[in-house]
């Protein structure tokens, strides 16, 4: 509830960067206060942003960050189930379907959270340097398209960790015998 009113506050500080035509930023700095009022909901947004970033990035750290939150989910299923508990939803490793998982994630969380950041800051650096930002919307567009692909598919956890740590380190050291 509280990222959703940040975006919120943070549109209705920036409304160029949302396509309403306003006066120039600087015109409305304002106050010391105005400046803090701007200041507090977009820095809460960026911090929201970061924790929610990983399908926003290279697809092998988010996959690891993907197997590495779905392990924490089944433990707490674990946990649940062994205490008697409902299992909550994405944490029963016999149900949960990992792509739709993130495929809802990125859609009801990722996007509406990043997106309004993504503009305020192509607003902010003009056409001078969008790199970043291209970047950013290309790994969470490519993210999901890979998640779609996979469908239905039930992602094996442990295979997928293997492959991942695989791709990570593909040298791996000699064991002297001594």
């Amino acid at each position: 509830a509280n990222g959703m009113k940040t975006i919120v506050q943070v549109k209705s500080l920036f409304p160029s960067a949302f396509g309403v035509e306003t006066a120039p930023l600087a015109a409305l700095a304002g106050s010391k206060s105005d400046k803090t009022d701007r200041l507090t909901p977009t820095v809460s947004l960026v911090v929201e942003c970061a924790d929610l970033a990983h399908p926003a990035r290279p697809l092998l750290q988010h996959q690891l960050w993907t197997v590495l939150i779905t392990e924490e989910f089944y433990a707490q299923g674990r946990l649940e189930a062994a205490s008697g508990l409902p299992i909550s939803p994405l944490c029963d490793r016999n149900t949960v379907s990992v792509a739709n998982a993130q495929l809802g994630f990125i859609d009801f969380v990722v996007k509406p959270t990043m997106e309004p950041l993504f503009r305020m800051m192509q607003s902010t650096v003009g056409a001078r340097d969008t790199a970043k930002t291209d970047a950013l919307v290309t790994n969470l567009h490519d993210n999901y398209d890979y998640w779609a692909r996979l469908g239905e598919a039930n992602l094996d956890v442990d295979a997928a960790l293997a492959r991942i740590e695989e791709a990570a380190h593909p040298i791996k050291p000699i064991k002297a015998n001594r």
